[in-house]
């Protein structure tokens, strides 16, 4: 009896012996890129759609005084960013250096001094814009990232080859006019990331010039829409 029961664990103990041990499967955890952290550098460029220029300006043509009544006209924006982006839950925080050129052919109606409009003017106003933005990002777990920003900084330019026009005459009253002084903007926009590291996106800039040499102390309104590539490293 004891022998029989000596052969029965020696046999379990061989089966045992000889079982390869069960494989379990582990799955990856899929780990979601985490958008808009880390350095980045963009090229913007886009459109100055509207402008509000508060004040009439006034001089003196041949003798004559009038009044330079400034029109909205569409212009040009384009420029570069450079900045670095924090991580969040929620929040992702970023710093970014805001630079671009944004230029305007400015149309003005010509009035003399009972208010009849007797003529036109026409000028190019050309400046570039340097601001300090502070942006907050929008993690929605996905490869879109809404953002809002402030901004605040300087602008320099110039007012080019202003022409007056009346009566079928043209003549230029001024060559180039160089001015600046404090610039400030809201910004609202939307980055798409099309991989870990590339965004394309679509901003608006609530933008105000001080100091154009305007009879009124109000900024110069404008508003700009710009698209553009960031790449984060």
């Amino acid at each position: 009896m004891k022998a029989t029961i000596s052969l029965l664990i020696a046999s379990v103990g061989i089966a045992a012996a000889g079982t390869a041990p069960k494989q379990i499967a582990i799955e990856p955890i899929d780990v979601a890129p985490s958008y808009g952290v880390g350095q980045y550098f963009s090229l913007q460029g886009g459109i100055n759609a509207y402008q509000n220029y508060e004040g009439t300006i006034r001089r003196t043509i041949g003798g004559e005084s009038y009044a330079l009544e400034a029109k909205e006209k569409i212009g040009g924006v384009g420029g570069i960013k450079w900045g670095y982006g924090w991580d969040g839950e929620t929040v992702k925080p970023a710093i970014e250096l805001d630079a671009f050129y944004n230029g305007v052919d400015v149309g003005l109606d010509l009035r003399d001094s009972s208010g009849s409009n007797v003529g036109s003017a026409t000028a190019r106003f050309d400046t570039g814009a340097f601001l300090i933005n502070g942006i907050l990002r929008f993690d929605t777990d996905s490869a879109f990232l809404p953002y809002l920003g402030v901004g605040i900084g300087g602008w320099v330019g110039q007012t080019e080859d202003t022409r007056v026009t009346i009566g079928g005459s043209s003549a230029r009253i001024s060559d180039n006019d160089t001015n600046g002084d404090l610039a400030a903007q809201a910004i609202a926009g939307c980055d798409y990331f099309y991989n870990d590291t590339t965004s394309i996106y679509i901003e608006y800039k609530y933008l105000n010039y001080w100091g154009a040499d305007l009879p009124s102390d109000d900024p110069v309104q404008q508003h700009i829409v710009v698209a553009g590539l960031k790449w984060f490293f």
